[in-house]
Protein backbone atom coordinates (compact mmCIF):
# COMPACT_ATOMS: atom_id res chain seq x y z
CA UNK A 1 0.00 0.00 0.00
CA UNK A 2 2.49 2.84 0.55
CA UNK A 3 4.36 1.87 -2.27
CA UNK A 4 1.49 2.55 -4.54
CA UNK A 5 0.02 5.74 -2.74
CA UNK A 6 0.14 8.48 -5.04
CA UNK A 7 2.18 11.46 -3.65
CA UNK A 8 -1.05 13.51 -2.22
CA UNK A 9 -2.24 10.11 -0.40
CA UNK A 10 -0.80 8.92 3.18
CA UNK A 11 -0.47 5.26 4.84
CA UNK A 12 -1.11 5.80 7.65
CA UNK A 13 -1.44 2.03 10.33
CA UNK A 14 -2.68 2.01 13.70
CA UNK A 15 -0.71 -0.59 15.66
CA UNK A 16 -2.72 -2.94 18.30
CA UNK A 17 1.18 -3.64 19.93
CA UNK A 18 2.33 -1.67 22.54
CA UNK A 19 6.66 -0.96 23.39
CA UNK A 20 7.53 1.19 20.06
CA UNK A 21 9.58 -1.48 18.33
CA UNK A 22 7.48 -1.98 15.69
CA UNK A 23 8.07 1.47 13.29
CA UNK A 24 12.32 0.36 13.69
CA UNK A 25 10.85 -3.06 11.74
CA UNK A 26 8.79 -1.48 9.37
CA UNK A 27 11.29 0.90 8.24
CA UNK A 28 14.29 -1.56 8.02
CA UNK A 29 11.92 -3.68 6.29
CA UNK A 30 10.63 -0.90 3.76
CA UNK A 31 14.35 0.61 3.36
CA UNK A 32 15.42 -3.18 2.23
CA UNK A 33 12.43 -3.02 -0.66
CA UNK A 34 13.32 0.33 -1.86
CA UNK A 35 9.74 1.84 -0.43
CA UNK A 36 9.97 5.65 0.20
CA UNK A 37 8.33 6.28 3.56
CA UNK A 38 6.91 10.04 2.76
CA UNK A 39 3.48 8.78 2.11
CA UNK A 40 3.38 6.49 5.50
CA UNK A 41 2.72 6.68 9.48
CA UNK A 42 2.57 4.70 12.67
CA UNK A 43 0.43 5.32 14.91
CA UNK A 44 1.30 3.64 18.01
CA UNK A 45 -0.86 5.40 20.84
CA UNK A 46 -4.15 3.91 20.30
CA UNK A 47 -2.85 0.08 21.52
CA UNK A 48 -5.47 0.56 24.84
CA UNK A 49 -2.64 -1.31 26.91
CA UNK A 50 -0.81 -3.61 24.23
CA UNK A 51 -1.89 -6.77 22.19
CA UNK A 52 -5.48 -8.06 23.13
CA UNK A 53 -5.61 -5.60 25.66
CA UNK A 54 -8.74 -3.60 25.96
CA UNK A 55 -10.69 -0.73 27.92
CA UNK A 56 -14.32 0.32 28.67
CA UNK A 57 -14.12 3.35 26.20
CA UNK A 58 -12.61 0.68 23.42
CA UNK A 59 -15.52 -1.46 24.32
CA UNK A 60 -18.33 1.09 24.40
CA UNK A 61 -17.14 2.58 21.16
CA UNK A 62 -17.04 -0.99 19.48
CA UNK A 63 -20.67 -1.12 20.76
CA UNK A 64 -21.49 2.35 19.73
CA UNK A 65 -20.07 2.10 15.97
CA UNK A 66 -22.13 -1.20 15.76
CA UNK A 67 -25.27 0.26 16.56
CA UNK A 68 -25.05 3.38 14.84
CA UNK A 69 -23.41 2.03 11.50
CA UNK A 70 -24.22 -1.98 11.46
CA UNK A 71 -20.50 -2.74 11.01
CA UNK A 72 -19.20 -5.10 13.47
CA UNK A 73 -15.05 -4.21 14.70
CA UNK A 74 -12.91 -6.60 16.30
CA UNK A 75 -11.35 -5.48 19.60
CA UNK A 76 -7.86 -6.59 19.02
CA UNK A 77 -7.31 -4.77 15.71
CA UNK A 78 -10.08 -2.97 13.86
CA UNK A 79 -11.73 -1.93 16.46
CA UNK A 80 -8.54 -0.04 17.68
CA UNK A 81 -8.06 1.16 14.65
CA UNK A 82 -11.72 3.05 13.53
CA UNK A 83 -11.19 3.93 17.84
CA UNK A 84 -8.01 5.76 16.48
CA UNK A 85 -9.09 7.44 12.78
CA UNK A 86 -12.74 8.41 14.75
CA UNK A 87 -10.62 10.24 17.49
CA UNK A 88 -8.57 12.03 14.91
CA UNK A 89 -11.42 13.01 13.60
CA UNK A 90 -12.99 14.72 16.24
CA UNK A 91 -9.77 16.43 16.91
CA UNK A 92 -9.01 17.54 14.12
CA UNK A 93 -6.09 15.51 13.12
CA UNK A 94 -7.44 15.75 9.46
CA UNK A 95 -8.35 18.23 6.80
CA UNK A 96 -11.64 19.01 6.52
CA UNK A 97 -13.14 17.12 3.85
CA UNK A 98 -10.97 14.68 3.14
CA UNK A 99 -11.63 11.26 1.68
CA UNK A 100 -10.60 8.67 4.33
CA UNK A 101 -10.14 4.80 3.30
CA UNK A 102 -10.42 2.11 6.42
CA UNK A 103 -9.50 -1.25 5.99
CA UNK A 104 -11.07 -3.36 8.11
CA UNK A 105 -9.07 -6.46 8.13
CA UNK A 106 -11.06 -8.98 10.05
CA UNK A 107 -11.09 -10.77 13.59
CA UNK A 108 -14.54 -11.02 13.65
CA UNK A 109 -14.42 -14.67 14.82
CA UNK A 110 -12.65 -13.87 17.88
CA UNK A 111 -15.56 -11.43 19.41
CA UNK A 112 -17.52 -15.17 20.88
CA UNK A 113 -13.92 -15.91 22.68
CA UNK A 114 -13.54 -12.75 23.31
CA UNK A 115 -17.09 -12.35 24.75
CA UNK A 116 -16.75 -15.94 26.97
CA UNK A 117 -14.04 -14.49 28.49
CA UNK A 118 -15.13 -10.95 29.45
CA UNK A 119 -19.06 -11.27 29.89
CA UNK A 120 -20.70 -10.83 26.50
CA UNK A 121 -19.27 -6.96 26.91
CA UNK A 122 -19.11 -6.53 22.80
CA UNK A 123 -22.44 -6.76 21.40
Amino acid sequence: MVNSAKKNQQVMVVSSLKGGFLSDEIGQLLNKMGVKQDNYELIESYHFGGYGKTTPALIEFINWFKENFHIALDPIYTGKSFFAVWDMIKTDKFEKNLKIVLLHTGGLQGIEGFNRKNENIIQ
